[in-house]
């Protein structure tokens, strides 16, 4: 028997899929606005740990370190946001192809010997008594640098793609405007001169 609940459920359902569906992702603001609710998405889940941790530790660590952490965890997801775009507006448009492969590698890899750099630099500076471990602090950032690095080539990727499509749905609409034209010089002098003849 079907639920009369679920029937006004998935109806609503269907049409917030079908709003979505016309969605324009190609618009500047519809990709700004999805920049915007992704990043501010990243940059919560360190208050939300924050939370979870507060009522599962309650032993050494204080509220004190705790919220320097969180401070540290913050800005360290700044960094990351600031690598997705020098990966996806600098570094693929101008290395990632194929002779340049090594370069683009080489630099992926001098990005992160800056993550860590900047995360160090952060660390001593925010936890002023804390003991800095580097492969702590590179199993913490691996995860979150490949996260940046392949979220920013899938995008960029598909920026590419749908730029490629609108050139092509452009030229598409040009040649056709082009022959069209070419129809209308071709059918108007033969109209011009059959309404002569008769």
């Amino acid at each position: 028997m079907i639920n009369p609940e679920d029937k006004t459920n998935n109806g609503y359902l269907h049409f917030l899929i079908q709003r979505a569906m016309r969605i324009n992702f190609s618009d500047k603001r519809v990709i700004i606005l999805l920049h915007i609710i992704m990043w501010i998405a990243i940059l919560s889940l360190p208050f939300i740990q924050f939370s979870s941790d507060r009522h599962r530790m309650p032993g050494p660590p204080t509220e004190e370190i705790r919220l320097a952490f969180l401070h540290l965890s913050i800005l360290n997801n700044l960094v990351w946001i600031v690598i997705f775009y020098l990966n996806s507006i600098l570094l693929i448009p101008r290395l990632a192809t194929p002779k340049k492969w090594t370069a683009y590698t080489l630099s992926i890899f001098i990005l992160f010997v800056f993550a860590l750099g900047v995360n160090y630099i952060l660390f001593k500076t925010i936890i002023d008594d804390g003991h800095y471990n580097l492969i702590r602090s590179i199993t913490f950032s691996l995860p979150p640098f490949i996260l940046a690095i392949l979220s920013s080539s899938l995008w960029q990727i598909w920026r590419d793609k749908t730029r490629a499509a609108q050139r092509l749905q452009q030229q598409k609409e040009e040649n056709l405007k082009t022959e069209l034209s070419f129809l209308r010089s071709q059918i108007s002098p033969h109209f011009i001169f059959n309404i002569l003849n008769n």
